[in-house]
């Protein structure tokens, strides 16, 4: 799998992390969420939305992504115990 390089903005509040690409030599865009949901009992629920847009065919791009998400969604449920991992891919 290639690796893209990336320079990447984050804005954070309390429930939402957002990111943004600023620049990279190889992808046109890269931006999405992370949003926490806290249920009031002790659980919450994770959602990532991804947005992504490349100079290759979309087969490609959704195998990647499908890669990445996982990978992310195995790191998050690792780290958040009981809360409930959603993904929520965008792939342009």
């Amino acid at each position: 799998m290639k690796v893209a390089r990336m320079t990447m903005r984050y804005d954070h509040q309390p429930t939402l992390i957002k990111y943004d690409m600023v620049s990279s030599p190889d992808l046109k865009g890269f931006n999405g969420s992370y949003r926490i949901t806290d249920h009031g009992d002790g659980t919450h629920t994770v959602d990532l939305e991804v947005e992504l847009t490349a100079s290759v065919p979309k087969f490609v791009t959704d195998r990647m992504m499908k890669g990445s998400l996982e990978k992310q969604a195995a790191q998050l449920q690792s780290s958040a115990g009981s809360a409930e991992i959603r993904l929520a891919p965008i792939i342009h």
